[in-house]
């Protein structure tokens, strides 16, 4: 166990209990408290989906993702209301005033959970009366719950936020592996996706105590050097950090994805959208500093709401939207099949293996990189124009002749970077 000085480390992960749906509850439907209820989008512009629930609707099993008549469909007393971005960001910058007071290693895993360092004298129990002082100050303070775990590591101490809930604390000391973690499933370790889980369940590896116990080298050679990575968090030997409040690491990705106005039921209806996707992917590239190497989409069919991800490696790094919207849409009709798939309901577009902007010098041995630069000074210069009078100041042809209704490339911004596995 890794330990700073004389003092044991010990990290804690809180994860705000239902957070989109208990804020709106408690700021704007206090009668619903205690219901079943989930926060929807709107069905007449075909955001008609489950974005978060409560705990008494998850009872009912309705799920994140589901579309809206199907969540009642199970629960028929479900009540839907409408999110309130505002006032998640609002609540989230009240947690972290109060994560502050404990500890100044935070470190943010989205906007209703983070990791929290807290390391001192008093080990396990002192972690453990400052998570429960905080849960007391969560409800009076805020109206909200959480559930915590607190570990040696940051993996375990996730895998303990979820083993207690509403408003749980778990504590895994290292004693405590043997009996609290290596019997779950081995799909419950971070990092590990469903493709992983896969291919491990496939060779009989089903708990994280299975997958354990095997050889670092099996792994290694059963799943590539990723499988170093999953063999080290299995047993408990991870040594990341946690991040000192207001530092931030550079993105993994950037990316976009929306729900369309209607079903896209052809290529043309793709293109428009992808290039929609891919232009606020590039703006965002541009504002941040940097190219992707890689680009992905993410596809979901209008019936069934089940997915497609693919990815292509680039030739060379770029913040163009022609590039990138090109190399969505090559994936796109490579791997889409029409008569399988009739109608497409979301989209999303997603750029990584993210390079800062001074990588282009060492690229200049490119025949057209003066033209590449002058294509990124003219994006440059399009994305002021629309900071001062708005994103429909400048359009492309594309985006002006667009067959599928109005998208706003802002509306649904996402990075990818938590809990997607493409």
């Amino acid at each position: 166990m890794q330990s700073y000085g004389q003092t044991l480390r010990v990290i804690a992960h809180v994860d705000m209990d239902a957070f989109f749906a208990t804020a709106s509850i408690t700021h704007h439907y206090p009668k619903l408290r205690g219901k079943p209820v989930v926060v929807g989008g709107d069905k007449e512009k075909r955001h008609g989906i489950v974005l978060a629930k409560t705990h008494e609707a998850k009872r009912y099993g309705v799920k994140t993702g589901q579309a809206i008549w199907e969540a009642q469909k199970a629960c028929p007393i479900l009540e839907v209301i409408p999110p309130d971005n505002e006032l998640y960001l609002h609540m989230a910058k009240k947690t972290r005033k109060i994560f502050g007071d404990y500890t100044d290693r935070i470190e943010p895993f989205g906007i209703d959970e983070a990791w929290l360092d807290l390391s001192n004298p008093k080990g396990f129990e002192g972690a453990q009366a400052d998570i429960s002082d905080m849960q007391n100050r969560f409800y009076n303070e805020l109206g909200l719950t959480a559930s915590a775990g607190i570990a040696g590591n940051k993996v375990f101490a996730k895998l303990g936020s979820d083993m207690k809930k509403p408003n749980g604390i778990t504590v895994i000391r290292p004693d405590d592996v043997p009996t609290k973690v290596w019997p779950l499933p081995v799909g419950e370790l971070l990092f590990v996706g469903p493709a992983t889980t896969k291919r491990l369940n496939n060779i009989g590896i089903n708990t994280i105590g299975d997958l354990a116990r095997m050889d670092c080298d099996a792994v290694r050679g059963y799943l590539g050097k990723n499988g170093i990575g999953v063999w080290i968090n299995a047993n408990g030997l991870s040594d990341s950090p946690v991040s000192r409040s207001g530092s931030s690491e550079p993105p993994k990705s950037i990316g976009n994805s929306t729900t369309t106005p209607r079903d896209l039921v052809c290529n043309e209806d793709v293109w428009h959208t992808v290039m929609v996707l891919a232009d606020s992917v590039a703006t965002r590239l541009r504002k941040n500093g940097y190219r992707a190497r890689t680009v992905s989409i993410m596809v979901r069919d209008g019936v069934l709401l089940s997915g497609l991800g693919r990815q292509t490696k680039l030739r060379r790094s770029t913040q163009l939207t022609h590039e990138i919207a090109k190399a969505a849409m090559a994936l796109f009709e490579r791997h889409h099949n029409w008569q399988l798939t009739p109608t497409i309901r979301t989209m999303g577009v997603c750029g990584s293996d993210l390079e800062p902007v001074n990588g282009i010098d060492q690229l200049s041995f490119i025949p057209d990189i003066y033209k590449t630069l002058q294509h990124e000074r003219l994006a440059t210069a399009i994305d002021s124009i629309r900071d001062r009078y708005g994103y429909r100041a400048i359009l492309c042809g594309t985006l002006m002749a667009d067959p599928i209704g109005e998208i706003n490339p802002r509306e649904h911004m996402v990075q990818f970077n938590k809990g997607d596995r493409i």
